[in-house]
């Protein structure tokens, strides 16, 4: 599962692959599976077609990922970490503060323009719904992230007891994904930049005083 190591600075951010262990073989078909996704939808994703795509054979596919929802899980889970490594590699050498919070809005207004990851990911999400197992892993993929958001803005703490950084990170989350879904459905003209420019405004001030009061 992707996680953040922390050094001996709390804050500090370091990504680490969730996938990174993977025979190449298995990211030849997380490849695959992406494209036949975007070329012709969930529905037609099955093991047979990803094998196909890919090169490799059906049992190759059931070797690495034990089924279809096995397959489906890592491709969620490579979609968010290659989406959230290039934020923790630019905000890695930013100084906390209101720097660090335009820095992180920056990576997330491209994410949020970002078209192909969304469909991708929204595709995938109503399948997600439907297996406990693949809820379970998405909920570890979500407390990854929140890790990921509270560390770039310098408010992560392992024993804040409040509950109100995991709220931040996802309401941070949350803003991310509703502008991304607005975006794709919107006419055209949808203003992504006066929207996080707004946000920024507003998430700012709120940070400066959890740092200055840490």
């Amino acid at each position: 599962m992707g996680t953040v190591e922390a050094g001996d600075d709390a804050g500090r951010l370091q990504p680490v692959d969730p996938l990174s262990e993977l025979a190449p073989p298995a990211k030849r078909i997380l490849k695959a599976a992406r494209k036949v996704i975007v070329k012709e939808g969930y529905g037609s994703l099955s093991l047979q077609t990803v094998a196909g795509e890919a090169g490799e054979l059906k049992s190759t596919i059931a070797y690495y990922f034990g089924d279809k929802a096995g397959l489906v899980a890592s491709l969620v889970e490579s979609l968010i970490h290659d989406t959230n490594v290039n934020a923790v590699t630019v905000l890695a050498s930013v100084p906390e503060g209101p720097e660090r919070v335009r820095e992180l809005l920056k990576v997330q207004r491209e994410v949020a323009g970002a078209q192909d990851y969304w469909r991708l990911l929204f595709g995938l999400l109503p399948e997600i719904r439907k297996d406990k197992k693949l809820r379970g892993r998405f909920a570890d993929l979500l407390h990854w992230y929140y890790e990921i958001v509270l560390k770039s803005l310098g408010i992560w703490e392992e024993t804040d007891e409040s509950g109100e950084p995991e709220l931040v990170a996802s309401l941070v989350l949350a803003v991310l994904e509703g502008f991304a879904l607005q975006a794709e459905l919107a006419p055209d003209g949808y203003d992504l930049d006066a929207r996080f420019a707004l946000w920024e405004s507003i998430l700012t001030p709120y940070i400066e005083r959890r740092v200055s009061a840490k």
